[in-house]
């Protein structure tokens, strides 16, 4: 077992996003014998809904799904895909508002362990020797997975670019 720094389900939800579990800083131990499993990234380009913080969902069903798809699709208006959520869960990861270009987030991997989802979110952020433009960013991400399951424990990873 490896003990990684991570974002674990806590108090509750925002109010704009009834039914999405919000994640709090904590520790997780994920099991060696945790499983791949498979994941699609949605095409979504946050423009700031989720604000100036770092947060991490889980969403179970179609309505927090709706709330969620109408903060973070760009352009505005954009339809959300139909999703099966008795087959499927989708998570989402912001960084942040952050004030320069060269802050990127992706979900790199997704593992299962009996009724645990491992959700492996990576962070890049640029070293003081990278030239970033100068520009109000909000990066996220947010993955489907092909399991409907509601106990999901995130696990980071931050990298810096040195350029």
């Amino acid at each position: 077992m490896m003990r990684i720094p991570t974002y674990r389900p806590a108090f509750g939800v925002l109010p704009l996003l009834i039914g999405i579990a919000i994640c709090a800083c904590g520790e997780v131990t994920v099991p060696i014998e945790a499983e791949p499993l498979g994941f699609e990234v949605l095409d979504v380009r946050a423009r700031g809904g989720f604000g100036s913080d770092r947060h991490r969902v889980v969403i179970t069903d179609p309505a927090a799904f709706r709330a969620f798809w109408r903060l973070v699709a760009f352009p505005e208006g954009t339809p959300a895909p139909a999703i099966d959520f008795t087959q499927h869960t989708i998570v989402g990861a912001s960084m942040g508002g952050r004030g320069s270009t060269g802050y990127h987030i992706n979900v790199a991997d997704v593992l299962r362990h009996d009724a645990t989802l491992y959700v492996v979110i990576e962070e890049l952020s640029p070293g003081p020797q990278c030239l970033t433009g100068a520009a109000n960013t909000w990066p996220m991400t947010a993955a489907l997975i092909s399991a409907a399951m509601s106990d999901v424990e995130f696990v980071e990873r931050e990298h810096i670019n040195d350029c």
